[in-house]
């Protein structure tokens, strides 16, 4: 009876390791960008590491690349002033 335990438990863990390796999550996350003249672009976000890429025509899967935020200033912030 025990051997019979061990084999069904070990035969669901496999089925769950498989089924989260090759199912989900997957790797990449799709969405797509805007219309562009009616088209839009295909874009993949790595769950991993979190960058994004978007499908060019004819060129391929491209990096895309985030453009420098502005340092934030904090709205509720009091300035003390500096003692002497």
């Amino acid at each position: 009876m025990k051997g019979k335990q061990y084999t069904i438990s070990a035969i669901l863990v496999a089925v769950f390791a498989l089924f989260a390796i090759y199912v989900w999550p997957t790797r990449y996350m799709y969405d797509h960008i805007g219309a562009v003249q009616g088209t839009s672009l295909p874009v993949r976000i790595d769950r991993f590491t979190g960058e994004a890429e978007w499908l060019m025509p004819n060129e391929g899967w491209q990096k895309i690349k985030t453009a420098p935020s502005p340092e934030f200033k904090d709205p509720f912030a009091t300035t003390i002033p500096k003692s002497k």
